[in-house]
């Protein structure tokens, strides 16, 4: 049945009953940095209401003592009753037969409801156009990418496009062919492999000759030199009508600036920090 003996009431020298806290019981500290964490927190754009204006870190004690004597919001919360209760109000134009009023609002709404949902060429409250639309970009600056920028950059294209698969393949049975694979680890190969790739696929496309590079295609020779070092940096980004922006850039609590990088053997998680658009 699991049960936890150490979770059980007993009594004390002092013949009193003492209940031990159970482990998910958090601190003085622990609560206040949990709250801090709600205050600072930001979500994505449309993901929740502003959860900082709920957050008073003066008053966690009160709420603490609330959920405890009340249990779960969600059994006593009567706000949404409430708004519920004030739209009918507002149906109500025969103040002598009030509750016949709300039901043929209850119902006219209902049926405008249904009747939406068939309106291909009309806007509802059901297709709503997006606040943002996609590909539509802020402000720009044209800006010089540094080395680092600019090789993380030339790495990202030729790691996620299938075109290079192929090529990916040759250098890792290249460096098992020169690396002593018993004294060098998996992580210590990829590393080598994400590391070198570039330079490689540079020298491997430097010794065809040029029957070999049109067999290999315009496409494939012209990423040998990577990006072009002028490109444009921009403050914002919209992606499928989310506006995606820097972490750092904006005082919004509201903002879209997480991302994750998928490579062939973790999931990263990160922050955005720059936009920036490259040109081949």
């Amino acid at each position: 049945m699991n049960l936890r003996p150490k979770l059980h009431p007993f009594t004390t020298e002092n013949n009193k009953t003492y209940l031990p806290a159970a482990y998910f019981t958090m601190t003085k500290k622990e609560k206040t940095d949990f709250l801090q964490v709600l205050h600072d927190v930001r979500v994505p754009d449309g993901y929740s209401s502003n959860v900082s204006r709920c957050v008073k870190l003066k008053e966690f004690i009160h709420l603490v003592r609330e959920c405890r004597l009340g249990g779960p919001v969600h059994y006593r919360w009567m706000y949404p009753v409430e708004r519920c209760l004030g739209r009918y109000k507002h149906t109500v134009r025969n103040k002598a037969a009030p509750e016949g009023s709300i039901a043929e609002g209850y119902i006219m709404d209902e049926l405008l409801t249904f009747c939406s949902r068939y309106l291909d060429n009309a806007q509802t409250v059901h297709n709503k156009p997006p606040r943002h639309q996609d590909e539509s970009k802020g402000a720009s600056k044209r800006i010089k990418l540094d080395m680092i920028t600019f090789e993380q950059a030339h790495r990202y294209i030729l790691f996620n496009s299938d075109d290079f698969l192929q090529f990916r393949k040759m250098h890792i049975d290249s460096l098992m062919e020169t690396n002593n694979m018993e004294r060098t680890s998996h992580q210590q190969l990829m590393k080598q492999h994400r590391d070198q790739f570039c330079s490689w696929y540079k020298s491997h496309v430097d010794k065809l000759d040029g029957a070999a590079r049109m067999e290999l295609g315009e496409k494939l020779v012209s990423h040998v030199r990577g990006p072009m070092l002028d490109a444009e940096e921009y403050k914002r980004y919209v992606v499928n009508a989310c506006c995606t922006a820097p972490w750092m850039s904006t005082k919004k609590k509201k903002s879209n600036s997480g991302v994750c990088v998928t490579t062939e053997t973790v999931h990263l998680l990160g922050k955005l920090t720059r936009i920036i658009e490259i040109t081949l």
